[in-house]
């Protein structure tokens, strides 16, 4: 699929490759100056209320805005889960959003970064990807994204368990939204005195406070490589190669796997007789 970069493509043209892109179309990433911002934290912590308020407060700084919210993917049809969801309270000429699904992934979707780069190379300043979220081994976004924020509440009941290795020491910075709530400054202190090195803000995104501080916090971010960045990225490409690897084993033996699946599903084998089998079959290839 040839497709070099252009910047006059109309939403209607964008959603149509971003379509075929996610139909698993092959396409070269097209080269894009847009900063990349992945935005993930556990489900309840207001992470699309929040972006809905980073991205209302960068359009009114005059910036084309590209969000990207990936969602569960459904185990029978593939597609996004809560696709249909409304995410974003407002709609703005110089704002595309599009719901895509994990399709297999864990926190994102494969065509994520590709999608970011059309967008990018469409004329979008910014992109922000919306990950599903909620894990400490969650990283996959800081691979792809040059600005990785973490978003935490104090409601989250997770404020020890969140201080552990993991996403936290991966993402750039940290906002502690809904910090109008009842604990927020004990857990502000808690995240400053254990991470003083990152940045932390502080948000109600209902009421878009903090968000101004944040969004120009955005804009003037400069992506810098760091031994935590090779984390991310060495994660994400083996993870990759595994679905790349899969992917290439089910094209010559998908009869085989399905015949396995049915088999572990019908009690008549193990899992791991069906891994066996399985394997056999990959070596024969």
């Amino acid at each position: 699929m040839d497709e070099s970069n252009n910047t006059s493509r109309s939403k209607r043209e964008i959603a149509k490759l971003i379509t075929q892109i996610e139909n698993g179309a092959e396409l070269t990433p097209p080269h894009s100056e847009a900063t990349v911002v992945g935005v993930t934290g556990a489900p309840g912590s207001g992470k699309s209320t929040l972006i809905s308020a980073m991205a209302r407060a960068l359009v009114d700084k005059g910036k084309k805005i590209g969000v990207i919210a990936v969602d569960p993917s459904s185990p029978i049809s593939g597609g996004a889960v809560l696709g249909d969801r409304i995410r974003l309270n407002f709609t703005h000429e110089n704002l595309f959003f599009r719901s895509i699904a994990t399709r297999g992934m864990r926190s994102i979707s494969k065509s994520a970064y590709t999608i970011a780069k059309v967008l990018g190379a469409s004329g979008y300043d910014m992109i922000i990807i919306e990950t599903v979220g909620g894990g400490q081994e969650d990283y996959e976004i800081c691979a792809i994204s040059d600005l990785s924020l973490l978003v935490l509440c104090p409601e989250s009941g997770d404020s020890i368990q969140m201080l552990k290795s993991g996403i936290i020491e991966l993402a750039d910075a940290i906002v502690l939204n809904k910090s109008d709530m009842e604990g927020s400054e004990i857990f502000y202190t808690m995240l400053k005195n254990s991470f003083p090195e990152k940045h932390i803000f502080r948000t109600v995104a209902l009421y878009s406070k903090g968000v101004d501080e944040l969004t120009s916090f955005m804009l003037s971010w400069k992506s810098v490589e760091d031994h935590r960045k090779e984390a991310a990225i060495r994660s994400f490409l083996a993870m990759m190669l595994k679905e790349e690897l899969f992917s290439g084993f089910l094209k010559e033996n998908r009869d085989v796997f399905e015949e396995n699946v049915r088999a572990v599903a019908k009690r008549e084998k193990e899992i791991y007789e069906a891994i066996e089998d399985l394997m056999r079959a990959k070596h024969k290839l």
